[in-house]
C-alpha cells in the first residue's frame, strides 16, 4: 500500500526550517539579497501594472468622450439654418461639458499616476542600493576566496 497521494502537494524544503543546513555569513547576505531583489522586483512591478491599467481606463474614456463630442459638434454644425436656437445651444452646452469631462478624466488620470510614480521611484532607489550591495557582496566573495582583502 502506499502512502502517496497525487493530489497532495510535495513538501519543500522552506516548509522545515529548522531542517536547513546553516550556512556562512556570505551565503546568508546573498540569501538576503535574493530576497531583497525580489521584493524590489514586485515593488517595481505592481505600480506599472496599475499606471498601465489606469491609463487603460482613462484612454478609453477620454477616447467615448471625445468621439460624443466629436459626434456632437457635427450635428451642430449640420443644423439646418432655420433650426430653433435652443437646440444648438443645447448641443454646444453638451459638446462643451463633454469635453470637461474628458478633461477631468485627464486631470485625474494625472492625480492617481503621480502616486504611482513615486512609488515605482522608491523601488527604482531600492534596486540601485540592492546591486550596490550585490557588488560589495561579490568584492567579499572574491577577495575571502584569494585569501582575504589586500
Amino acid at each position: 500500500m502506499s502512502l502517496f497521494c497525487p493530489h497532495m502537494m510535495p513538501l519543500l524544503k522552506q516548509d522545515y526550517p529548522h531542517d536547513t543546513p546553516h550556512h556562512s555569513e556570505a551565503d546568508g547576505l546573498a540569501r538576503w539579497l535574493q530576497t531583497a531583489e525580489a521584493r524590489t522586483q514586485a515593488k517595481l512591478r505592481m505600480p506599472v501594472i496599475m499606471a498601465t491599467q489606469r491609463i487603460g481606463l482613462a484612454s478609453r474614456r477620454c477616447g467615448e468622450l471625445a468621439a460624443e463630442a466629436r459626434h456632437t459638434r457635427h450635428r451642430l454644425l449640420n443644423l439646418p439654418t432655420r433650426a430653433d436656437p435652443g437646440v444648438a445651444s443645447r448641443l454646444e452646452d453638451r459638446a462643451i461639458a463633454l469635453e470637461r469631462e474628458a478633461h477631468a478624466e485627464r486631470v485625474s488620470l494625472w492625480r492617481d499616476l503621480q502616486p504611482l510614480a513615486e512609488s515605482a521611484r522608491d523601488a527604482a532607489v531600492d534596486r540601485i542600493r540592492q546591486s550596490w550591495l550585490s557588488e560589495l557582496e561579490r568584492v567579499i566573495g572574491e577577495s575571502s576566496a584569494r585569501g582575504g582583502l589586500q
